[in-house]
């Protein structure tokens, strides 16, 4: 395996659990599946998550950054999903911090609640609290639409 990938894995890992202690019981890593990418994470059905880590990702370049929002809308399509979001590691921050990691959710379509989402990042805690505010999450507490 890659160091790439090996940083890759480590992340998505550490976001799977943190999203596992944060309402998305259900959330699993998910295969590589070649050109037609359907991202990192399978939150629940509809919902999906790209993460992005190491160097390049700490760094927060603004051109990366909207290569791989594009990347992250292209995955909603591929995977049929209604939302995604895109996690970015931020520097400073290791795997016990993924929830302070950078997130921003897809504006395309719109929440259910009707919030139009403005191109806005927040820490995942942020975004997961506003995703569940919406109907997503575990059953037990807010079950997916």
């Amino acid at each position: 395996m890659t160091a790439s990938k090996n940083i890759g894995t480590r992340a998505e890992t550490a976001v799977v659990k943190y999203l596992h202690n944060n309402g998305f019981g259900l959330a699993e890593r998910r295969a590589l599946r070649g050109a037609r990418d359907v991202g990192d994470l399978l939150l629940c059905p509809g919902l999906i998550a790209e993460v992005k880590a190491g160097e390049k990702a700490k760094t927060f370049q603004q051109k990366l950054l909207a290569d791989w929002q594009k990347q992250t809308m292209n995955e909603r399509v591929n995977a049929g999903a209604d939302v995604a979001v895109l996690v970015v590691q931020r520097r400073g921050y290791g795997a016990l911090n993924a929830d302070k990691w950078w997130a921003w959710i897809t504006p395309e379509p719109a929440l259910a609640s009707g919030q139009t989402l403005q191109q806005a990042w927040m820490p995942l805690a942020s975004a997961l609290t506003l995703l569940r505010a919406d109907g997503w999450g575990d059953p037990v507490d807010n079950p997916c639409p």
